[in-house]
């Protein structure tokens, strides 16, 4: 997650209007993610992620999930695998 620094060090602090908090050194930083993100997967996401990656998903801590839109085209799952290549098994 330190990877998206705009993303976790900017741009969310920033909407949550707690950017002022955020550490300047990379040490502080890995210490706030640690803590920001400790919660475990909900039990949908874990279902979800069963589905792309087998029972082995219920061993992640982190799981970052995505949603179609609504009110686009809706891809089939083979259409998904072509999309996210990682999700083949």
């Amino acid at each position: 997650m330190s990877a998206h620094k705009s993303q976790f060090f900017e741009w969310l602090p920033w909407t949550a209007g707690n950017l002022e908090k955020v550490p300047k050194d990379d040490k502080g930083r890995l210490e706030m993610l640690s803590n920001w993100r400790s919660q475990a997967p909900k039990e949908a996401l874990l279902k979800c992620a069963e589905k792309w990656y087998g029972k082995e998903a219920y061993s992640a801590k982190h799981i970052e999930g995505f949603e179609i839109c609504e009110y686009g085209k809706q891809p089939t799952d083979e259409e998904i695998k072509v999309l996210f290549p990682m999700l083949n098994k």
